[in-house]
């Protein structure tokens, strides 16, 4: 298994290092990977909140406290909405890094 994980790691690299050090669009790279990333963190954030948010909702109802449900639903679709825009721009930027990817690649390997 040692072995194994040795030589996968070892082709990994050959073909990473060349896109992520080398190239001319590694910093974009960098860039769309580093908001990837903060845009998954993000989501995580809010779906944390939300889970709070389930708490104080079903409260909210079982003490049959009307005002205080209608609040909770206007937090959640403050909760909700930039879930679903960090989820689209998420799904965008990594096509897009997908794409560029696999352009490079394309170029890199058919031109040799």
């Amino acid at each position: 298994m040692k072995q194994f994980d040795k030589i996968f790691f070892r082709d990994f690299w050959k073909l990473v290092k060349p896109y992520w050090w080398t190239s001319e669009e590694r910093w974009s790279a960098r860039v769309l990977l580093a908001l990837v990333i903060v845009l998954n963190l993000l989501m995580v954030f809010i779906s944390y909140r939300v889970t709070e948010w389930y708490n104080t909702f079903w409260n909210a109802l079982q003490q049959y406290k009307a005002g205080e449900a209608w609040h909770q639903i206007l937090v959640f679709a403050v909760l909700v909405t930039p879930y679903i825009v960090a989820a689209v721009y998420q799904t965008y930027l990594m096509q897009m890094l997908q794409i560029r990817w696999r352009r490079w690649l394309t170029t890199r390997y058919l031109g040799e």
